[in-house]
């Protein structure tokens, strides 16, 4: 599924969507961390480079793959697919899940209470969810794709209190995924106590979304991260050798 984008959207917003675009960038020498919050459109002006043939080559882009051997691939496959499994439980599972929650409260008054107390663990995930991903989309994300495509700029931020990585990881593990993981463990505590009832019941659409983020969750921290950490430390080696300043 390919989000909607234009040229008019910022080079930053492109890549927290399609982090695969950044493929696009490298090879058209056009840097989206110089003026991150400027439409595509301005950027393409000064190389004198067509944003609507830019956008056509984004949005032709391929779907990621479910699965791959995502340690021989460039970093920003394995972010296009974590992107692309966001998109999924935002767009696609949520709404179902409400719809069955608000079929199921319409049908099976005889579980009244069990159902309200459902719904409002779910909402208390799914508002958990959202934030996750944000954060994720907007810092994680794009300071790893910095890593691994730094342009002439280099890999770090010009604030000098800008976090490493791995401080990043660890406030993004303290302050959004604990409390995600801990919202997940309650939702399933009251999903092994519904009655039995036939599909479409939410209990299996639910179930389905947590099975699909345990996957997303392993695949973050037991590839995405290692790869990347290897990467700053490498980044960081280079760098201290030069001589240059890097974040604490």
């Amino acid at each position: 599924m390919t989000p909607m984008l234009s040229p008019g959207n910022t080079s930053l917003s492109i890549l927290q969507k399609r982090p695969r675009a950044m493929e696009i960038f490298v090879r058209l020498q056009l840097n989206p961390w110089r003026f991150p919050d400027l439409p595509l459109e301005m950027i393409c002006r000064e190389k004198r480079i067509d944003p609507s043939e830019v956008m056509a080559e984004i949005l032709d882009l391929p779907p990621p793959p479910s699965a791959g051997n995502w340690r021989t691939l460039p970093l920003s496959h394995l972010l296009d697919k974590l992107c692309a499994d966001h998109r999924r439980f935002i767009e696609n599972h949520a709404p179902q899940i409400e719809l069955a929650l608000a079929d199921a409260r319409a049908t099976a008054r005889d579980e009244a209470e069990y159902l309200r107390a459902l719904q409002e663990g779910w909402r208390g995930f799914a508002a958990l969810l959202i934030n996750h991903v944000q954060d994720e989309e907007t810092i994680l994300y794009p300071h790893i794709l910095r890593l691994a495509h730094p342009f002439h700029l280099g890999p770090f931020d010009e604030d000098p209190k800008s976090h490493s990585l791995q401080q990043h990881l660890v406030i993004h593990e303290l302050n959004k995924e604990g409390a995600l993981i801990r919202a997940a463990r309650n939702l399933g505590r009251l999903l092994d106590s519904s009655p039995t009832r036939p599909s479409p019941w939410p209990v299996d659409k639910i179930r389905a979304l947590l099975r699909h983020l345990d996957k997303h969750i392993e695949l973050e921290k037991g590839t995405l991260q290692p790869m990347a950490l290897a990467l700053e430390k490498a980044v960081f080696d280079r760098a201290i050798s030069g001589g240059v300043p890097v974040p604490g």
